[in-house]
C-alpha cells in the first residue's frame, strides 16, 4: 500500500516555499507516469478521456509514483469533427 504525499500541486508549493525545485529527473519521471496513465486510459477496450488533466489531479506517493485521479469529468464518448462537426466537439470539450 502506498503512502500518499499529496498532489503534485501541493508538493510543488511546498518546494517553492522552501526555495527548492523539482530535479530534471523527477520532472521526466512525473511526465512519463502521466503519459503512461493517459495512454492506458485511451487504449482501454472502451477508451476513457479524462478531460481534467491538471497538477491538482495528479497524486504522488512516497515512492514518487504519480497517479491520475478525479475522473468526475471523464467520458468514453469520442466525437470526430468530420462526423459530429467542430462546434459540437468544441461544446463537449468545454463541458
Amino acid at each position: 500500500m502506498s503512502n500518499w504525499i499529496g498532489s503534485i500541486s501541493q508538493v510543488l508549493a511546498e518546494r517553492q516555499h522552501k526555495g527548492l525545485r523539482f530535479l530534471e529527473v523527477e520532472v521526466l519521471r512525473i511526465l512519463t507516469d502521466i503519459c503512461e496513465a493517459v495512454s492506458r486510459l485511451h487504449h482501454c477496450e472502451t477508451p476513457i478521456i479524462h478531460r481534467d488533466l491538471k497538477i491538482e489531479n495528479l497524486l504522488i506517493d512516497s515512492r514518487r509514483n504519480v497517479v491520475l485521479c478525479d475522473f468526475g469529468s471523464a467520458t468514453s464518448r469520442i466525437l470526430h469533427p468530420a462526423k459530429h462537426g467542430t462546434l459540437r466537439c468544441q461544446e463537449e470539450i468545454e463541458k
